[in-house]
């Protein structure tokens, strides 16, 4: 599945910048890793799926590492700046990998959406 990254915009303020470039992965805790190498100290940092052109992806079953991670999401605020903030909602890798929950969620509300670990 492709993820876009997403950085803390500042240390401990909630709002997270998407990043060029998309991210190839097998599940959303996969992806984190990948971006978790591009944060600096102290920064929170997420991952954004991408909706597929054409349709729906498949949502197979998480593999092992991710099935039961509990994810928060992020939804879009500022489009125009590609800023997103908490949503005040949480998924979880449980039928399906969280990232195509969260696809689904941010089609009923109109939003793109992102994923950081819970903690």
């Amino acid at each position: 599945m492709l993820y876009f990254a997403l950085l803390e915009t500042t240390p401990g303020s909630g709002r997270y910048a998407i990043r060029p470039g998309p991210i190839e992965a097998p599940g959303t805790l996969a992806a984190l890793g990948v971006v978790a190498a591009s944060a600096t100290a102290g920064q929170g940092y997420g991952v954004a799926p991408c909706e597929p052109i054409g349709g729906v992806l498949d949502a197979p079953a998480p593999d092992g590492a991710e099935a039961g991670e509990s994810y928060a999401l992020l939804i879009e605020d500022d489009p125009a700046a590609g800023i997103y903030a908490d949503a005040a909602q949480s998924v979880e890798s449980v039928l399906a990998d969280a990232a195509h929950v969260a696809l689904r969620l941010g089609a009923m509300l109109g939003h793109r959406v992102g994923l950081i670990h819970a903690s």
